[in-house]
């Protein structure tokens, strides 16, 4: 993943569904968003039914802030058994 990538969904609210074949460099690419997002969930897919691949889905959502307003909208993205992030008593 190049840098500009990296920093540009740190700017952005929504969660994250990134999709990839190799694990290897998902896993490095997640670790390069932690700092702004947390791994809420990772499930396999066979998009490619009858071959030896298998596709990697991870659920990212971007960390909880001090601030109200930079708290992310509830989108309705979700993977089965994936918690729900819960809000903090004000």
């Amino acid at each position: 993943m190049h840098a500009q990538v990296v920093e540009q969904p740190g700017r952005s609210e929504p969660p994250i569904v990134y999709v990839f074949r190799n694990p290897a460099t998902q896993a490095r690419d997640v670790e390069l968003l932690g700092g702004d997002y947390d791994l809420r969930s990772i499930r396999p897919v066979d998009m490619l039914p009858h071959t030896h691949h298998v596709e990697n889905a991870a659920l990212l959502e971007r960390k909880p802030t001090d601030s109200p307003e930079d708290q992310p909208a509830n989108t309705g993205i979700s993977f089965p058994g994936a918690s729900a992030p819960t809000a903090s008593p004000s």
